[in-house]
C-alpha cells in the first residue's frame, strides 16, 4: 500500500523546487540584462551603444531602462531582431544623450512609451525607429525628417512667435506643448477684486504657457442674471459666446452663498450657461469656481469653515450632475484661515480677497485649468496702470499660499 503520507511531501519538495527554479531563471534573466552594454554601431565598433538597466520603482513597479551614447552611423534591425525585444514590454525610460547623431529602424518601435525627448545633435532616424504613437520632442529646431508618423514638436525656451510648426518647453523637468489657451471668466466682485484673472494669466505665463484670460464681471450679479439674455450682462455672455469660437475654458463663479441657499436657481443657471458653452465653442470645457466662507457674511452660530463647506458641497454636487470640474478656491481659503491665521486672506471688508486672497485664488485657477503644478511659478508681485495696483508676496507667504492651492486641487 503506497504512502500517501511520503508522496505528500516528495509532491510538496518538488512543487517548492520547481518554483525555486523559476525564480532563479527569472533572477539570472533580470541580472542577464541589467548593466549590459549592445553595440548598435554600424561600424560594430562601439562608438555607438545602448545601455540596460534594471530600475526599481515601488510605486509604480520595476522596469528596464535604455540609455544610448556615443556617435556615429547606427546599425539597423529588423522588428524581431532587436536584442531587448524580449524585455520591451517592462521597457518604461529611455534617455538618448546629447552626441548621439543617428538612429536605426525598429531600435523602439516595439515599446510602448509616451514620447521621447530627442537631443540637439540628433540629425536622422527611421520612420520605424519610434512606436507610432509616440510625440517627439526635439531640441534640434533644424531637425528635418520626412514621412514619419510621429508628432514632432521643437523646443522653444520662450513662447514662439512663428506659427509654422509647433513648439514645447520644460515644465517641472517635463517636456509640455506650447498651446494657446483662452480663458473667460464669468461672475462678480470675487472674480474682479484685484483682477484674479489677470493674475491667473500672468502665473501660467511665468510657466512658459502661452495663457490669455479675459472676464465678464459686475458686482453683485448671480449667474442667474448671467443666464437670462433679456439681462444687461447676460446679453454681454451670449454676445460674447455667440461672436467667437475659440474659448477653451469658461469658468462661472456666483454670489457668494448661493450655491447652497438657492440651489435650483444656482443649478438651473449653471445648466442653461453650460449649454450655451457647448453650442457655441468649438473645444471648450465649463468650470465652476467654488468661493469662500467670510466673516461678513456668518449667519448665527454659523463659523467660516462650515459656510466654506456647505459652499462647496453645492458646487461639486451641480458639477457632478453636469459633468463640470470644480475649482475648489475655497477649500484653499480654508486651509490657509485654519492654519496660518497670520496671513488675511480678505480685504478691510471682510469678505472679498486681499491680495493675499487674490494670489490663492489664481493659483487654485492656473493649476486647474493647465492640470500641473504652479509652485515653481516665479510670479509674485502685480502692478497695474489702469485699476493703479502693486503689490508684491513675499516669499514665505508665497509658500504657504501655492501649497495650499496645490493640496486643493491635487
Amino acid at each position: 500500500m503506497p504512502n500517501f503520507s511520503n508522496l505528500k511531501w516528495n509532491f510538496l519538495l518538488l512543487f517548492f523546487s520547481l518554483n525555486i527554479l523559476l525564480l532563479s531563471g527569472c533572477k539570472n534573466k533580470i541580472e542577464g540584462f541589467n548593466n549590459k552594454e549592445i553595440d548598435i554601431s554600424k561600424a560594430n565598433d562601439k562608438s555607438l551603444k545602448i545601455k540596460i538597466n534594471y530600475e526599481k520603482d515601488s510605486s509604480s513597479g520595476n522596469f528596464y531602462s535604455l540609455t544610448i551614447s556615443g556617435t556615429g552611423e547606427a546599425k539597423n534591425f529588423n522588428n524581431k531582431e532587436t536584442p531587448w525585444k524580449t524585455i520591451s514590454k517592462k521597457i518604461k525610460k529611455v534617455e538618448i544623450e546629447e552626441g548621439v547623431t543617428s538612429l536605426g529602424t525598429y531600435y523602439f518601435n516595439s515599446l510602448n512609451l509616451n514620447y521621447y525627448v530627442l537631443p540637439k545633435t540628433l540629425e536622422s532616424f527611421e520612420n520605424t525607429t519610434f512606436n507610432e504613437s509616440a510625440i517627439l520632442y526635439s531640441k534640434n529646431t533644424n531637425l528635418d525628417i520626412n514621412n514619419i508618423n510621429n508628432k514632432i514638436y521643437y523646443y522653444s525656451e520662450n513662447v514662439p512667435t512663428d506659427s509654422s510648426r509647433k513648439y514645447w518647453h520644460y515644465v517641472n523637468n517635463i517636456p509640455v506643448i506650447y498651446e494657446k489657451i483662452k480663458v473667460l471668466f464669468v461672475g462678480n466682485s470675487f472674480t474682479f477684486y484685484n483682477n484674479i484673472p489677470k493674475l491667473t494669466e500672468e502665473i501660467g505665463k511665468s510657466l512658459g504657457y502661452d495663457l490669455t484670460c479675459d472676464s465678464i464681471t459686475k458686482g453683485s450679479w448671480t449667474l442667474t442674471k448671467f443666464a437670462d439674455e433679456s439681462d444687461e450682462m447676460g446679453k454681454v455672455v451670449y454676445d460674447t459666446l455667440k461672436n467667437t469660437n475659440d474659448y477653451n475654458y469658461v469658468i462661472f463663479q456666483d454670489q457668494s452663498t448661493r450655491s447652497y441657499t438657492h440651489y435650483n436657481e444656482f443649478y438651473n443657471a449653471v445648466d442653461k450657461l453650460n449649454k450655451l458653452v457647448q453650442k457655441t465653442q468649438l473645444n471648450c470645457e465649463t468650470r465652476l469656481y467654488a468661493t469662500w466662507g467670510y466673516p461678513d457674511g456668518l449667519k448665527e452660530n454659523e463659523i467660516i469653515l462650515t459656510q466654506e463647506e456647505k459652499i462647496r458641497e453645492k458646487y461639486i454636487q451641480c458639477g457632478n450632475s453636469l459633468n463640470i470640474k470644480v475649482h475648489n478656491v475655497g477649500k484653499a481659503f480654508s486651509k490657509v484661515y485654519q492654519e496660518n491665521k497670520d496671513i488675511n486672506l480678505y480685504f478691510s471688508d471682510n469678505k472679498h480677497p486681499s491680495h493675499y486672497g487674490s494670489f490663492l485664488s489664481a493659483h487654485v485657477h492656473a493649476m486647474s485649468i493647465l492640470n500641473i503644478d504652479t509652485r515653481a511659478s516665479s510670479f509674485s508681485s502685480y502692478f497695474s496702470n489702469e485699476e493703479n495696483l502693486t503689490w508684491t508676496i513675499d516669499e514665505d507667504n508665497s509658500i504657504v499660499l501655492k501649497n495650499a492651492a496645490y493640496n486643493a486641487t491635487f
